[in-house]
């Protein structure tokens, strides 16, 4: 049982974008269980920074700051500053395989009253979606959620940034046709659809829609974006790279709709309530898939997806990603785009 009375809480999440999105839920719920409690977020700062002061924590920091391997180490000399930083928290909740406790144990050094430590992946049969495993482990700790979507919510800052770029670009979301944000990549190569049938729903949407695209390119994203430009023979997307999440957050929450792969930017797109569509192949949509209240998923009903990632790892034809149609992709944006001119009305 957590002490109730905890005045400042850590938590503690690395892990890839969409890893730190699924656990916004549960950041929420232990505000909610501690609403006058200062909680921290510590993480990569790029994705930390989705959930500071935007109803979930009051500071974010840095994992990557010096001193962290220290604390990796059985029995290190733990660097002063550090140890004076982490023991002044009542409660740290490290989101962590630490499955030799040497993390935790040094944590519980440095004075910190309470150290909990939770699994980042469910067990290997557990056929929760991974946001109901984070909150579900909660609960043994008295800590309830009531809210299982991930909600982000841009900052003033971010918003602003959205208006000059929609400025800049002589966008007027909602007056000159549909803006579509679209996203081709994936951290994992082999969660990504084929380029050449990007290249043909892009074309057609903006053909059919009169739609503005914009195209969104990660860092790993380059060479995919690149021969999908070239290849297009009708839509003109708009290039967006650089800035940071929050930026693109808010961005994305000014268009009619999103599609993507399964990836950290889909998630992003859910979370901020846009319509969103998702293409999934080798992983399984009912644990890792985006929650959102609008969130559309084609795949292709497989028997050898989803697969483990020993499997994926083996795998040489990407069947359940080369089978899945252009049709039915436009199929999707069609209904959400059609929604939106009913509602426009």
């Amino acid at each position: 049982m957590i002490d109730r009375e905890s005045k400042r809480i850590l938590i503690i999440r690395t892990g890839a974008v969409g890893d730190f999105i699924f656990t916004l839920p549960s950041i929420r719920a232990i505000r909610k269980r501690f609403p006058e409690a200062f909680i921290e977020v510590m993480g990569y700062s790029e994705r930390a920074i989705l959930a500071k002061n935007r109803y979930y924590a009051d500071r974010v920091s840095s994992i990557e700051r010096h001193g962290i391997s220290f604390f990796r180490v059985e029995n290190s000399e733990l660097p002063k500053d550090l140890t004076d930083y982490f023991g002044s928290f009542g409660l740290i909740i490290l989101y962590s395989y630490d499955e030799d406790g040497i993390f935790s144990d040094n944590l519980r050094r440095t004075g910190s009253l309470e150290v909990v430590t939770i699994k980042p992946l469910p067990p290997s049969r557990d056929q929760r979606h991974i946001v109901d495993y984070f909150l579900d482990t909660l609960e043994s700790f008295a800590i309830h959620g009531d809210d299982p979507i991930p909600r982000v919510f841009p900052d003033e800052s971010g918003r602003d940034y959205a208006v000059r770029f929609f400025q800049d670009h002589h966008l007027e979301s909602g007056k000159d046709g549909f803006v579509i944000a679209i996203h081709p990549g994936s951290g994992g190569s082999k969660k990504r659809w084929l380029k050449e049938s990007f290249v043909d729903v892009i074309d057609w949407v903006a053909d059919r829609y009169n739609a503005v695209i914009l195209l969104i390119s990660g860092p790993a994203d380059t060479d995919a974006v690149n021969e999908i430009l070239r290849n297009l023979r009708k839509a003109k997307p708009i290039l967006v790279q650089g800035g940071s999440l929050v930026q693109l957050a808010a961005i994305l929450e000014r268009c009619h709709c999103f599609l993507g792969v399964d990836s950290g930017i889909t998630h992003l797109s859910a979370a901020v309530g846009i319509p969103t569509i998702a293409v999934f192949g080798p992983t399984d949509p009912d644990i890792w898939g985006p929650r959102g209240n609008n969130v559309s998923i084609v795949r292709k009903d497989l028997d050898c997806s989803p697969c483990t990632r020993e499997e994926l790892n083996l795998c040489q034809n990407q069947r359940c990603l080369q089978l899945i149609g252009v049709e039915e992709v436009i199929e999707e944006v069609e209904l959400v785009l059609d929604c939106c001119k009913i509602l426009s009305v």
